[in-house]
């Protein structure tokens, strides 16, 4: 995709996004609160505490990797989609304040 913000970067050869992407929504999945099996509705966020190798960090980083690899406007779709989801699990997610 020529007008992708990331499309000048160096693309990576061993995965393909469309892959990426289903390889990821199954991980993101996995990581999400029991109730959000079973809908997309409202629910307990405050379920979703992720920190460590597995956190919402890691789940950014790998979001910022899959945008490296789009190539198609069907690509960027999923992705898209799958950044908007991050974003409400973002929304209702424990805030956490870091002591001075």
């Amino acid at each position: 995709m020529p007008n992708h913000p990331i499309a000048d970067h160096q693309r990576k050869s061993w995965v393909d996004a469309h892959t990426f992407g289903l390889s990821w929504w199954i991980w993101w999945s996995a990581l999400n609160p029991k109730w959000r099996e079973r809908t997309d509705g409202d629910g307990d966020w405050t379920r979703f505490d992720r920190p460590g190798q597995c956190g919402l960090l890691t789940v950014l980083y790998c979001l910022y990797w899959w945008s490296d690899l789009i190539i198609t406007d069907e690509q960027c779709s999923l992705w898209i989609s799958a950044l908007k989801d991050v974003a409400l699990g973002g929304e209702g997610a424990p805030q956490r304040r870091i002591s001075t």
